[in-house]
């Protein structure tokens, strides 16, 4: 399983000084790596492009598990 999400923050609001919530610019992803832990990366500020890279990220997992890929490479 994986996902993608934009993460919150609370910040102070500068004309009435009252607490507002805000989404990052930047999506982030999660997935389980090659020896099941979870992983949680910044990918990129387009949403397309950042599924792109969780793809690859998840690809690369897979052939991990797999063993057809190198642990540090």
């Amino acid at each position: 399983m994986a996902g993608l999400y934009r993460p919150t923050y609370s910040d102070k609001c500068p004309r009435t000084g009252r607490r507002i919530k805000k989404q990052t610019k930047k999506w982030y992803g999660w997935y389980k790596d090659r020896d099941g832990r979870t992983v949680r990366v910044p990918l990129s500020e387009d949403k397309a492009v950042a599924q792109q890279m969780l793809a690859k990220l998840i690809a690369n997992a897979e052939r991990g598990k797999a063993g057809l890929v190198d642990a540090f490479a």
